[in-house]
């Protein structure tokens, strides 16, 4: 009886041992399905950081370029507003000249009238003594009364015929002081015009130059938004590919975590400028969700594994710029990412806690020097406080 139990036990295990070695060459195959589906995502992946990368450094360099032609055509928009109120002023300066040479005129006129008036009078005064070019001497002295009378009468014709000349001399002064002042402030006002015309052409000139810049900036801004749909497009597109990858990682087996407590990834820079949640993103302006806190660090800083674990994956990014993604076992994982350099280790490596993995940098969407640092469990971004305490 013992026999036949023990033989009953022996062909069990026999053919539980056949059913294996049956299966084994199928879980082999789809254990390599698997790694080859995921290696094919990670080379897709990878392509696609590049195209993104190369998507954002033209945008970056359009940018860069739209920046220095909003700041040329700021410039250039100042330089007409100055021109606009130098042409203002020197209008007003040519409406005083000319009000000064229409007042010039007006004077001009009035002395020459008073000219033409006393000229009239002298020689309606020489009619009326019957002179030709100088007083007859004769009728003043035989008809004079006295000798006394004589030497009055001359007198008198001599004043009156020196004042008549004195005052024609001084009044002919007069308007020549004022034609004189007329073309000296003509002058000038023909210097002004000048100025003026000069500044007109410098002024349109710098309007049509602005003009040139405004429709320079707006193909600058339809350049912008083509490059900027197609990096949606591509990241839309990483995004897909990164879901595909976690579910194929989720349906591996599952393991321990080796971890152990996790430590602080930038000893000595403790700083969060971004927390984990909802924020505006400072670069595209998109209100998303930032899968992990940014820790503000001084560029070359070090970088430390969390926790003991392997490199699953490490790569570059054109949002997150150069990364490494660490396994830890138990469906826990970090990320650490904007590192300047690639990773100092490489995919399949084992690596403890403390150990330095990469350097802290600003590659990829990055405003500044800082890590970008995640806890993920089962694929999916936790808060990472709750995993690690600033040290």
């Amino acid at each position: 009886m013992g026999n036949k139990k023990l033989i009953r036990n022996i062909a069990v295990a026999l053919a539980v041992l056949f059913v294996l070695a049956a299966l084994a060459p199928i879980i082999i195959q789809a254990f390599a399905a698997d790694s080859s589906s995921i290696s094919d995502l990670e080379k897709q992946l990878d392509q696609l950081a590049k195209e993104q990368a190369a998507l954002e450094k033209e945008i970056k360099n359009t940018k860069n370029i739209k920046q220095t032609e909003l700041q040329k055509k700021s410039q250039l928009e100042k330089q007409v507003n100055t021109l606009t109120s130098k042409i203002d002023l020197i209008d007003d300066m040519i409406g005083e000249y000319s009000s000064q040479i229409a007042e010039k005129e007006q004077e001009s006129t009035a002395v020459q009238a008073n000219i033409d008036s006393q000229t009239d009078l002298y020689l309606r005064r020489m009619e009326e003594n019957q002179l030709t070019g100088k007083l007859s001497y004769l009728d003043v002295v035989f008809g004079a009364a006295s000798f006394s009378d004589l030497m009055t009468r001359l007198d008198n014709a001599a004043a009156i015929a020196a004042y008549d000349e004195n005052l024609i001399t001084s009044l002919r002064a007069s308007k020549q002081e004022i034609l004189d002042v007329k073309a000296t402030i003509e002058q000038d006002k023909a210097k002004q015009e000048a100025l003026k015309a000069e500044a007109v052409a410098d002024k349109e000139s710098l309007q049509q130059a602005t003009k040139d810049a405004a429709a320079y900036i707006a193909g600058l801004d339809s350049d912008i938004s083509r490059k900027q749909k197609l990096y949606k497009e591509a990241e839309a597109e990483e995004e897909r590919l990164n879901e595909e990858l976690k579910e194929l990682l989720r349906s591996l087996a599952p393991s321990d975590y080796i971890g152990g407590n996790m430590i602080w990834p930038t000893p000595g820079y403790k700083k969060i400028t971004t927390a984990f949640g909802m924020r505006t993103h400072p670069i595209t302006g998109e209100y998303k969700m930032h899968t992990g806190i940014d820790i503000a660090a001084a560029g070359g800083t070090q970088i430390l594994a969390a926790a003991s674990g392997t490199v699953l994956k490490t790569g570059y990014s054109s949002a997150w710029g150069n990364y490494i993604l660490l396994d830890h076992g138990g469906g826990i994982a970090t990320f650490y990412a904007h590192m300047k350099t690639s990773a100092l280790v490489k995919v399949g490596e084992t690596v403890t806690k403390g150990q330095k993995i990469g350097i802290v940098g600003t590659t990829g969407l990055s405003t500044g020097n800082h890590l970008h640092f995640e806890v993920r469990v089962n694929g999916d971004s936790v808060q990472p406080l709750n995993y690690v305490t600033p040290s």
